[in-house]
């Protein structure tokens, strides 16, 4: 069985900057027995939506300023005058689109296929390959995107050889207040990879089963920084455009934790009794090491020394298995419900935040996975 689809999207991202996108998109899904179970795929290529940040970026009202050094008179107290050095300007007066914009797009290809049933089982296997095209950044034009030359840590600064190597951009002075940060469509393209293997149990008895276990490859590139907010290719900030921003910007994306691993089970071994189990394994977010580079004319400069999770540094894999018992009751005219959760059963403390700035401390860790906890909790309803 096949089931093709066809259509177009129409988007407009600013009325002020009078940009509007007709693309097209186009499915292709298709059903097929095999080996008694079910083959599936799916072939789909679609724009990507659109999001508030565009129409944010372009917003001609979008409030204007510039960036100046700090001339503190000593008291560590921000006040009127102490205005030093202008170092950039930034807003919607520096907010430009490019003529020859395009909306992004997305193309993906999946195939599946579900087991018939053996025993109190069913199996599910998934494969995907998705490709992102022409996401939108922020780059520098006019004046100040020719002041910048390239150079290298070792040649500026010095300082640890390992680093030595790494490219570093000098901004000659002055072209400051006259930036342009244009909107435009990225080169590169971002690539999703992954597959899932999912065992799960047939309903209506008295347990349940699911296990699933997933890998993901996903590399592209993504505004400076960590986590979800800043290492995600949808993230539309004008801190892209200054090229220092940009050394090592490809890497793992926050969303590709590359390995998986989630173990549900449940048990009612009286109606009136519920016991469940939860084992959850999953890889550390793409982490990098900020290098802070002095001797710059621009100042005091952060740069990613190594490319984000690809395949190393990570955050450390976090695993935990939690434990559930639940008892239901009647006491007179109520309905009531005691519970016991065991978080942290293992009692491990991995790290899930660390230090990342270069130096003796990095990799210190800053937070600490909680210790094992029971919590106890009563309900009732009136029936």
């Amino acid at each position: 069985r096949f089931t093709a689809r066809a259509g177009a999207d129409l988007a407009l991202i600013h009325a002020g900057a009078g940009l509007a996108f007709l693309s097209p998109a186009a499915g292709l899904a298709a059903e097929h027995r095999l080996a008694d179970g079910e083959l599936i795929g799916l072939l789909r290529h679609e724009p990507v939506p659109l999001t508030a940040q565009a129409a944010a970026f372009l917003d001609p009202a979008r409030p204007s300023f510039r960036r100046y050094t700090w001339a503190d008179d000593g008291d560590l107290v921000p006040e009127p005058g102490e205005a030093g050095t202008l170092l950039a300007a930034f807003g919607g007066a520096t907010h430009t689109v490019s003529p020859r914009l395009r909306r992004p797009t997305s193309s993906q290809l999946s195939v599946g296929w579900r087991s018939p049933t053996f025993g109190p089982f069913r199996a599910t296997a998934h494969g995907f390959a998705r490709v992102l095209l022409d996401r939108l950044v922020v780059r520098l034009r006019g004046p100040a995107a020719q002041s910048y030359q390239r150079s290298t840590v070792g040649a500026v600064a010095g300082g640890d050889p390992i680093d030595a190597d790494l490219p570093v951009y000098l901004r000659t002075p002055g072209s400051e207040g006259r930036e342009l940060y244009r909107l435009e469509n990225a080169r590169r393209a971002h690539h999703h990879v992954g597959a899932e293997l999912q065992l799960v149990s047939e309903p209506e008895r008295p347990w349940f089963l699911n296990l699933m276990a997933t890998g993901y490859w996903s590399l592209g590139c993504a505004p400076f920084g960590l986590f979800a907010d800043r290492n995600d290719p949808g993230i539309i900030d004008p801190v892209t455009a200054d090229p220092n921003a940009r050394v090592n910007q490809c890497g793992s994306l926050d969303a590709g934790r590359a390995y998986h691993i989630k173990l549900l089970g449940g048990l009612r071994p009286t109606p009136a009794l519920d016991l469940g189990l939860a084992l959850r394994y999953r890889d550390g977010e793409p982490m990098t090491r900020i290098l802070v580079v002095d001797g710059l004319p621009q100042g005091p400069t952060a740069l990613m020394a190594v490319a984000r999770g690809d395949p190393i540094p990570r955050y450390t894999f976090h695993m935990t298995v939690d434990l559930r018992a639940a008892y239901r009751f009647t006491a007179g005219p109520w309905t009531a419900r005691f519970g016991l959760d065991l978080f942290n059963l293992l009692g491990s403390g991995t790290e899930i935040l660390e230090d990342v700035a270069s130096g003796a401390d990095f990799r210190r860790s800053l937070e600490m996975m909680p210790g094992r906890t029971l919590m106890a909790t009563l309900s009732g309803a009136w029936r």
